[in-house]
């Protein structure tokens, strides 16, 4: 992630993944790590917003993919990707590789 803010690249992040970032820094490291992630780390990231169209893409391949590992939101994530032309995804779920992403770290 370092390398990722120093490189100045544009760094994404759907709504729908902040939604689950939160949720877990709120439950692992409690309400003042939310704080310093919104100031320090959101400041840096464009949040993409999803709308009724990806939601709908998102759901379909959620259910024709039928995969009980396969979360809907990372669903969501490959068709935004799809969407915005984005092919790098910085995460450690083996799902992006496997659909055709390149992978950080």
């Amino acid at each position: 992630m370092e390398k990722l803010i120093f490189s100045r690249t544009s760094l994404f992040c759907s709504n729908y993944i902040l939604v689950e970032t939160l949720a877990l820094v709120q439950r692992r490291l409690g309400m003042n790590a939310v704080k310093i992630f919104k100031d320090d780390v959101l400041s840096i990231i464009e949040i993409i917003w999803i709308n009724e169209n990806i939601h709908n893409e998102g759901m379909n391949l959620f259910i024709s993919e039928n995969k009980r590992k396969l979360s809907f939101v990372d669903c969501i994530s490959f068709v935004t990707m799809k969407h915005y032309g984005i092919n790098i995804a910085f995460t450690f779920d083996s799902h992006f590789f496997k659909e055709g992403f390149n992978c950080i770290p």
